[in-house]
């Protein structure tokens, strides 16, 4: 089965409204992260998850800064559907890199949609 990563609402929107692409044209924004956020409300984190979640959340951020540009400029859908598979990719070697497993990484993104004061906790411990 083939991990995918949950991007951030805004980062899907940017990617999504933008470029101009149907929600069902990448597989990134397949997940709905409000979903696991109403089933996760009250899971909790270890603080070392949160902080490996933070490292990799920034990784994530980068690679869509990244990809970005690349994507906007696309001569065609299908080269932008390539470049969208090619960041999540890289951003699911990204969060497994800090240790996170994807699914893991999911769950906190969702958690911390709906209750932002899990960014607080977060900043918290890496600061």
């Amino acid at each position: 089965m083939k991990k995918q990563i949950t991007i951030t609402l805004s980062t899907a929107t940017l990617l999504l409204g933008t470029f101009g692409l149907n929600a069902h044209a990448t597989p990134a924004a397949t997940s709905s992260p409000l979903h696991v956020a109403q089933t996760t409300a009250t899971a909790s984190f270890s603080d070392q998850e949160l902080i490996a979640y933070a490292k990799a959340s920034q990784k994530v951020n980068d690679i869509s800064a990244q990809y970005a540009p690349k994507i906007e400029t696309a001569a065609s859908e299908a080269e932008q559907r390539i470049l969208l598979q090619q960041a999540d990719q890289d951003m699911v070697r990204a969060v497994r890199s800090t240790d996170l497993s994807v699914e893991k990484f999911n769950t906190i993104t969702a958690a911390v949609q709906a209750h932002p004061t899990l960014i607080e906790k977060i900043t918290k411990l890496v600061n």
